[in-house]
């Protein structure tokens, strides 16, 4: 089939590998209700009971979205994240180096409507945040609801998120040098203003992070 005279088959092979690692990360926000209606099912059945029903109530007691010990260096050097930053292209640039014997909380901007940007750049390798900045350990906050997710929420673990509380500010800024907690400030009120050629920010009445890095810096 033609598109405005160009072949789908004239697509190179490199992108359509960025297109599907797009197409498999972005499926993550279609999966939610799937994720809940498998969780229920596991439930009603008899040898599958006691193992889901346990993982229901580790996920209830579970701190890792507060602590970010489950982060995974290997998942986040993953080929997908890579091809991720590839389709777009994400790149990262510095402007200053960062002492690894710093603490530091960094504010993000835009946040976009599902905070591509964020995710890609302090969520993953794919544009290799740890060799732009050595020596330093990033953690990216998000809203705790998504931690209440069956199954999808390990997968925000591994990628080294945390929930935007007060505690994960304190726990992780506590493990001392080289932590750095990444936060969107304009969170979901910025995300529903985002539109093609804008870039507004949400900030006014939005300094809980001010207060935190000072508290815990």
């Amino acid at each position: 089939r033609m598109l405005s005279g160009i072949s789908i088959f004239d697509v190179p092979m490199a992108r359509r590998r960025q297109t599907a690692a797009v197409a498999l990360f972005c499926s993550g926000l279609f999966i939610v209700p799937v994720c809940f209606c498998t969780a229920v099912l596991l439930l009603w059945n008899i040898y599958t009971f006691p193992l889901i029903a346990a993982y229901l109530v580790f996920m209830l007691v579970d701190k890792a979205p507060v602590t970010g010990s489950r982060k995974s260096g290997h998942f986040r050097r993953w080929t997908m994240f890579t091809l991720f930053k590839d389709f777009f292209p994400i790149t990262l640039h510095k402007t200053a180096d960062l002492d690894p014997d710093g603490k530091y909380v960094i504010g993000y901007h835009p946040h976009g409507i599902i905070g591509i940007g964020a995710i890609s750049s302090f969520g993953s390798e794919g544009p290799g945040i740890s060799a732009l900045l050595p020596g330093l350990n990033f953690f990216l906050c998000t809203l705790p609801i998504n931690f209440r997710v069956p199954f999808l929420r390990e997968v925000w673990l591994w990628m080294g998120m945390c929930d935007s509380s007060k505690h994960s500010f304190r726990n992780i800024l506590s493990r001392g040098s080289g932590t750095v907690v990444v936060v969107v400030v304009g969170g979901a009120a910025e995300a529903l203003q985002a539109a093609p050629g804008t870039m507004d920010l949400v900030l006014k009445h939005r300094r809980g992070f001010v207060r935190q890095a000072l508290l815990n810096g």
